[in-house]
């Protein structure tokens, strides 16, 4: 195929000459509300209906169409290990057809999400992460990573001319919509790079505090668990036992309920080193374990932006 027009009267066109037509487009989800990725009954999630596009090649791509909702089954749950599956729409030219599909990825102690292939027989565009943790038989809605904005892996459609910019948008820019130092906080594990730009620095493991005259903006502290010091115990006693005189024939469970309860701090001695007196005190209890040291919380994505 060299020199091409399309469309011509009278003209009988192959997919290749007419897919030549529509290259220009870039790979990606007709828009952000198409093609969205739930939850579903067991290890399972639903692809919502929606239109995409794979630019397979440089003067050719395909259109994916799916006018209803359709169910995705996931393999079972390892026994020891989370793994992370890609939803994605995947073109094969030897099956010579466009789908919804499944990767799989590989269970471990630290899951990473398998890669989308592209290659010279098949193209995929990815929808969305779905975690799948050890021993699970069901997905939350939390386990679901959206990837539809990401452009790495997905995108939006565009025509190619004009390619998406949300800070050409009229927001007036991502320098309005996020400045140098500016939060960006999420349940998505999309870095906001690639979709406003700029750049950013992931925040990982901390809680988000006012800052005031006690805590300066910027700085950071805290523990997740922490051991109670000897100085942050509530001050408290400890009732000390004594021996009834009285009642020498009990002496024999008094000491059964001294060596039970107490411990000999010291010793006081006669003139012929006998025992004369001990002094006693409680024993120590306690194990010394770390506390959780966190409130209810919800874990979400939080980036800064540093330039």
């Amino acid at each position: 195929m060299a020199e091409r027009s399309f469309p011509l009267e009278n003209t009988l066109y192959t997919a290749e000459e007419a897919s030549l037509w529509f290259a220009p487009r870039t790979s990606g989800v007709h828009a952000s509300d198409v093609l969205g990725v739930t939850a579903s009954d067991g290890l399972s999630v639903t692809v919502a209906p929606g239109i995409a596009w794979l630019k397979y090649a440089e003067f050719a791509g395909v259109a994916y169409g799916n006018t209803e909702a359709k169910r995705l089954q996931l393999d079972a749950a390892s026994t020891n290990y989370p793994r992370i599956d890609r939803i994605v729409i995947r073109y094969s030219k030897s099956e010579n057809k466009v789908y919804l599909a499944v990767r799989k990825g590989t269970a471990g102690s630290t899951p990473a999400a398998p890669d989308i292939v592209r290659d010279a027989n098949t193209y995929e565009i990815s929808l969305a992460q779905v975690r799948i943790n050890a021993g699970a038989t069901s997905i939350a809605s939390t386990n679901i990573t959206d990837e539809r904005l990401n452009n790495d892996v997905c995108g939006l459609m565009t025509d190619g001319v004009t390619p998406y910019a949300p800070e050409e948008e009229d927001t007036g820019g991502i320098d309005e919509l996020y400045r140098v130092g500016d939060i960006y906080i999420t349940t998505n594990s999309t870095s906001p790079a690639s979709i406003f730009g700029g750049t950013w620095e992931q925040i990982r493991d901390r809680f988000l505090l006012a800052a005031g005259s006690t805590y300066a903006a910027g700085t950071s502290g805290g523990e997740a668990a922490h051991t109670l010091t000897a100085n942050e115990i509530p001050s408290h006693y400890h009732d000390m036992a004594q021996q009834n005189t009285s009642a020498p024939n009990k002496l024999g469970l008094w000491d059964s309920y001294i060596q039970s309860n107490y411990q000999v701090l010291d010793q006081v001695y006669d003139s012929s080193q006998n025992i004369k007196a001990y002094f006693y005190g409680t024993r120590s209890t306690g194990g010394g374990a770390a506390h959780n040291n966190l409130p209810p919380y919800l874990a979400v994505y939080m980036w800064r932006r540093v330039a």
